[in-house]
């Protein structure tokens, strides 16, 4: 399903250019005589074609996530639901951007009344959707009535945007150009969004396990500047410093986003060192995804041996958190050495 949402943008590519000069020729008609119309009208029927292609596609990946939705992996039903809002309220701008000149009639006003409608009801569709399933943190969520209703008023809309539609490519066709729009209808299958079906799926969507939302982080990588090398008993050996910084790669590998998380790193010196204060970073991690975090360097004491404790935690009330420790070793500084010169004395022959 995410595959088939990524291809909703791939008519654009290639009329990019056609669209750019076809309106710099439009732009060119005045409201003047009846060819000059009909060249109007043709020209905003070649314009609003590969519009109308991309906001078909918008249309078949929402119906398939109506369908399909329940079976998703979260991260996946998310993604479809934000690529069918932006691409339908791109397909809105767009359209919007046709005009002037204006076609004959009122077909320009209600093909954008259908692309706007559409807009607003992916919209609706898409935030009630992610509300249920409690946003892509994972929080809260789980008002199925809520959600309903709004599938239902979504539904209202679309009706008439494709009633729209069809009222605009009569107009047009019916206008002095005879211009052909492509035929546009969202709701193929009026049964996917009717009362009886909606309640059953919204419950489905709740009771899911694959978008049960599952938190994780997980800490991929601990590094040190300056390198340590490898030592014995798992001990790393550092260059003699009294700055030690800490790279760590945190990852999010749960299907909801982190926000707030906090990473801290202390040292746990061996002997009678005194402990080091604690360094702290703080970062947003979206669900797959991965942050490289640098906090301040830790002031640690050459010839000591330090246990380093790295834990990440996200915000309280998400539960995800991860921890790692490691062990160091600051090689003392070399000794001092002197170098002490001598004279030879000096022979004098008789």
């Amino acid at each position: 399903m995410g595959r088939g949402v990524a291809r909703v943008a791939a008519p654009l590519v290639a009329t990019a250019v056609v669209v750019v000069l076809a309106v710099g020729a439009v732009a060119q008609i005045g409201p003047a005589s009846g060819p000059d119309k009909r060249t109007v009208d043709r020209s905003f029927a070649v314009l609003a074609a590969p519009i109308v292609a991309q906001s078909n596609a918008s249309g078949s990946a929402l119906n398939a996530l109506l369908n399909d939705g329940p079976s998703l992996g979260r991260t996946a039903f998310f993604s479809d639901l934000d690529s069918v809002r932006t691409t339908t309220a791109e397909a809105d701008r767009r359209f919007a951007a046709l005009t002037p000149p204006q076609p004959q009639g009122d077909a320009a006003a209600r093909c954008g009344a259908a692309m706007d409608g559409r807009r607003r009801a992916a919209a609706q569709v898409a935030n009630a959707l992610e509300s249920l399933l409690g946003g892509r943190r994972g929080l809260g969520g789980g008002d199925e009535a809520a959600a309903a209703r709004t599938l239902i008023a979504a539904h209202t809309v679309l009706a008439s945007a494709d009633e729209s539609w069809v009222a605009c490519r009569r107009a047009l066709l019916r206008a002095p150009g005879s211009a052909r729009l492509p035929a546009s209808a969202w709701l193929s299958d009026p049964g996917v969004w009717g009362a009886a079906s909606v309640g059953p799926f919204v419950a489905a969507l709740v009771s899911s396990p694959s978008l049960t939302a599952v938190p994780g982080l997980a800490l991929l990588s601990v590094s040190t500047a300056p390198p340590s090398v490898p030592g014995t008993s798992g001990v790393s050996v550092l260059p003699p410093t009294t700055a030690l910084h800490v790279l760590v790669v945190v990852a999010d590998v749960g299907n909801v986003d982190e926000e707030g998380v906090t990473l801290v790193v202390t040292a746990v010196p061996g002997g009678s060192a005194r402990a080091p204060a604690p360094v702290r970073a703080r970062t947003d991690v979206a669900a797959g995804d991965s942050v490289t975090l640098s906090p301040p360097p830790l002031s640690v004491r050459p010839g000591t041996s330090y246990v380093i404790h790295v834990t990440a935690t996200a915000e309280p009330g998400a539960g995800a958190s991860a921890s790692l420790p490691i062990r160091v070793s600051v090689v003392p500084p070399p000794p001092t050495t002197t170098t002490t010169s001598t004279t030879s004395p000096t022979v004098h022959s008789g």
